[in-house]
């Protein structure tokens, strides 16, 4: 398949470029930094551009099979109240772009990375879940996803947003636990690594088309 890739210099991206680029993929990379991405391969190739410029993505995804994102909006740092460092709407105006550049190319398939508490999963964080998402800076990745996903519902594309319990670094690869309202019962947290792998397998085998199920490990 031909990819077209957003966030690919991100902690989640960078395994989406790795384990595409094993798997025998070829790879457009859209991103602001080509310096940062580590991977190195004859099928992989970077456009240096914003997701936020239409005329960027649409030099992205010409040609691609499927467009996927691992795009969020940052902060300064992990800690809640940290200061954000890209645009609150980083990813409904990218996937907006995407929308309008994927149905000029005939590009029927995108698979995003939301998050575990937006949507109805709101409901399964608890009280302090809220309050600890959504009182803080995080809240505008959430709103944001949020905003992501009501886009993607409202079009014609054959979209999948995945979103992931507690995200975590390591190197393991693990069974993937993909919940729908809650069944099976997710788990706590699910590698990076595992969810690149997830997204991947949802690209090339057409799962969870027009879902938004819950991402988590064994």
């Amino acid at each position: 398949m031909k990819l077209s890739v957003f966030g690919g210099t991100g902690r989640t991206g960078r395994w989406i470029l790795k384990e595409g680029l094993e798997r025998g993929h070829e790879i457009v990379a859209l991103v602001r930094s080509p310096e940062k991405v580590l991977e190195g391969s004859p099928r992989l190739q970077l456009v240096d551009g914003s997701p936020t410029s239409l005329d960027d993505v649409r030099r992205a995804v010409k040609g691609a099979d499927a467009v996927l994102s691992a795009l969020n909006v940052n902060r300064s740092s992990d800690l809640p109240w940290a200061r954000v460092t890209s645009p609150k709407d980083l990813m409904s105006t990218s996937i907006k772009n995407a929308l309008e550049a994927m149905h000029e190319e005939h590009v029927k398939r995108i698979v995003v990375v939301s998050a575990y508490g937006v949507g109805e999963t709101k409901e399964k964080i608890g009280a302090l879940g809220r309050l600890f998402l959504y009182g803080t800076n995080i809240k505008y990745a959430y709103l944001d996803h949020e905003r992501q996903e009501r886009l993607l519902a409202a079009s014609d594309l054959d979209w999948t947003a995945l979103r992931p319990t507690f995200l975590k670094g390591g190197q393991e690869t693990r069974a993937v636990i993909a919940s729908i309202d809650g069944v099976p019962k997710p788990k706590g947290s699910v590698s990076r690594r595992n969810l690149a792998r997830f997204m991947l397998d949802c690209a090339e085998k057409g799962l969870h088309v027009r879902q938004a199920p819950t991402v988590s490990q064994e």
